[in-house]
């Protein structure tokens, strides 16, 4: 069930700033995208937003972003760029998986992916040693089959 929101009015002035870049710097092959670590910090940012997700500390295991408000482990994933969610091996799995695809020019948001992450890990033919990506249609596909009950509820 895809899920499209609006993303917060400060996200319109780094758009803004990216689009002056882009007109500045038009001569050169450069794109100015808002991805990298930004786009992961503003997931965990909406995920906290949204879903009420306690982040976990930096020094905590990495592919665990935070936890539910009953302990359940939530990893945040995204992309600006229409591409699908990426995986680490170092990673450890979690209980559930949100992700979330960033449309800037139009400031929205939505959630392709909100259920559990072990269905999603297992489409990963194993073992791998650099980063996986899971194809968007996969997960979109998987998505489809999350019942009601395994989704995280939104706040109201």
């Amino acid at each position: 069930m895809v899920v499209e929101f609006r993303l917060p009015d400060a996200i319109a002035e780094l758009v803004a700033a990216r689009n002056r870049l882009r007109q500045h710097f038009g001569q050169s092959r450069l794109k100015f995208t808002l991805d990298g670590n930004f786009v992961g910090d503003l997931a965990e940012a909406i995920a906290v937003e949204r879903y009420a997700i306690i982040l976990e500390p930096q020094s905590a295991a990495r592919g665990i972003d935070g936890h539910t408000r009953d302990g359940k482990t939530v990893q945040v994933k995204s992309s600006g760029t229409g591409g699908g969610p990426r995986f680490r091996p170092l990673e450890q799995a979690a209980d559930y998986l949100l992700f979330f695809a960033f449309d800037y020019d139009r400031l929205t948001a939505k959630v392709l992916y909100n259920g559990p992450e072990a269905p999603v890990r297992q489409t990963i033919k194993q073992p791998f040693n650099s980063q996986r990506e899971v194809r968007l249609r996969c997960l979109l596909d998987l998505d489809k089959q999350v019942l009601d009950r395994d989704r995280l509820l939104p706040i109201s």
